[in-house]
């Protein structure tokens, strides 16, 4: 196997490839990060959209936490779904057409988990079955 180097000490199988060359923009050294963080879209090194997933799974669910308060204060149906678009819906869905389409299929569950969470009672059978989710991906 060509690339490989087998590493007898610790039984395991590495990629035997050189470390990045430095990167300069305007004679100016670029440090390498291991992810970063840009305009609310979590990157990273591998284009793996798990850790951004993490983060939309974590913000979505402290604004599910403000909206089930709401609905335990009786707020009306509209005023909800008012909130949840404007609120909720915003911060999941925001940047989706970045990492739609390549996340894993854990991810996706995870999310779709998210959104039908709110979906307790939902307006009519077509949004129970399918869930808005299902029609951005």
């Amino acid at each position: 196997m060509a690339g490989w180097v087998k590493r007898e000490e610790k039984g395991e199988d590495r990629r035997n490839n050189p470390p990045p060359a430095p990167v300069k923009i305007l004679g100016t050294d670029v440090d390498v990060v291991e992810s970063y963080k840009y305009l609310g879209v979590h990157l990273n090194n591998n284009l793996d959209w798990t850790h951004n997933t993490d983060a939309l799974v974590k913000k979505g669910n402290s604004r599910l936490f403000l909206l089930r308060r709401l609905r335990s204060f009786r707020v009306q149906g509209p005023l909800l779904r008012t909130f949840y678009d404007s609120v909720v819906g915003s911060a999941i869905f925001y940047g989706i057409v970045c990492w739609s389409s390549s996340i894993t299929d854990r991810d996706r569950k995870r999310m779709d988990r998210l959104v039908r969470r709110d979906n307790k009672g939902p307006e009519s059978e077509s949004e129970m079955t399918h869930g808005p989710w299902t029609y951005v991906l």
